[in-house]
């Protein structure tokens, strides 16, 4: 068989080649094609094993910082709690000018709630003033209640014990009567100061009560009030209004007021964040 003049010798073996050079191409290039789709695979499956790692760690820090945030809100509950400490409060009181005795209230507030079987508390004061009269009060009236044995002794001494049981609400622990200074004029002030035991001021279980606070008292003398003409016609009072808190207890409400308001302040910031925290972990679930 003759080849046509156009095809030059070894045309055959050249085709071979060529065809064999294309199925090599082929399967190398069907070789390199499946390389790339193994190694994306790879890499989507480690990808996925990150993300959800990456999911799980904040997971777990949103849940940390959850319960951080309710320990802490705890705290501040407890601290708002303790700062309602149990106070001893000699009451200011006001005498009018001329006097001649002025009597003065002690206090007991904020008491524990395990409540007190037994105090012992001391009264000082100004050395104007003479002490005419020492008598229980309300929180003192059942159990044993005694004072110094001399009126002139400083500071006087009082001591009450219940024994058997405990006094758990707020009441007066005595009243103190003093002799006024002759000459007493309008403008005079007369402190008078508690102290207290707290190794002899005990709970039921005979344990003492340690860091009460004492606050302090002033007696001030005011100008004698001038009687109104009897023959004019007396405006109507109402005997029924409440009288005007003395500058101590706006003191103890405007502290009150101010750490009720502190209080609401972390619970809202606490709350705040809390949401926050809720709605990080329900977008990451969702992811």
């Amino acid at each position: 068989m003759r080849l046509p003049h156009k095809l030059k010798t070894g045309y055959p073996e050249r085709a071979v080649l060529l065809g064999r050079a294309a199925l090599f191409a082929k399967k190398f290039c069907g070789a390199v094609a499946i390389l790339p789709a193994r190694s994306h695979i790879k890499c989507t499956r480690k990808h996925s094993r990150a993300k959800r790692k990456e999911k799980n760690t904040m997971k777990k820090l949103v849940t940390a910082l959850l319960a951080v945030m309710m320990i802490a809100s705890l705290a501040s509950l407890a601290a708002f709690a303790d700062g309602e400490k149990t106070a001893f409060h000699v009451m200011d009181t006001t005498v009018e000018e001329g006097a001649t005795e002025v009597t003065v209230t002690v206090n007991i507030e904020n008491t524990p709630a395990a409540g007190i079987t037994g105090a012992k508390w001391f009264i000082n004061y100004d050395e104007a003033l003479t002490l005419k009269k020492a008598e229980k009060g309300t929180f003192t009236a059942e159990g044993q209640f005694g004072t110094s044995q001399n009126l002139t002794d400083k500071p006087y001494t009082f001591l009450w014990a219940l024994g058997t049981d405990v006094v758990k609400v707020d009441g007066s622990l005595c009243t103190v009567t003093f002799t006024l200074p002759e000459g007493a004029k309008a403008g005079d002030t007369y402190s008078v100061s508690v102290t207290y035991s707290e190794a002899d001021t005990l709970d039921m279980n005979l344990e003492s009560y340690k860091g009460f606070t004492m606050i302090n008292g002033t007696i001030s003398v005011v100008e004698k009030s001038v009687p109104s003409d009897t023959t004019a016609k007396a405006e109507p009072t109402d005997t029924t209004a409440k009288a005007e808190p003395t500058d101590t207890t706006k003191k103890a409400d405007d502290n009150k007021s101010a750490a009720t308001g502190d209080m609401i302040a972390v619970v809202v910031a606490v709350m705040v964040v809390a949401l926050g925290a809720a709605i990080v972990v329900k977008k990451v679930n969702v992811k």
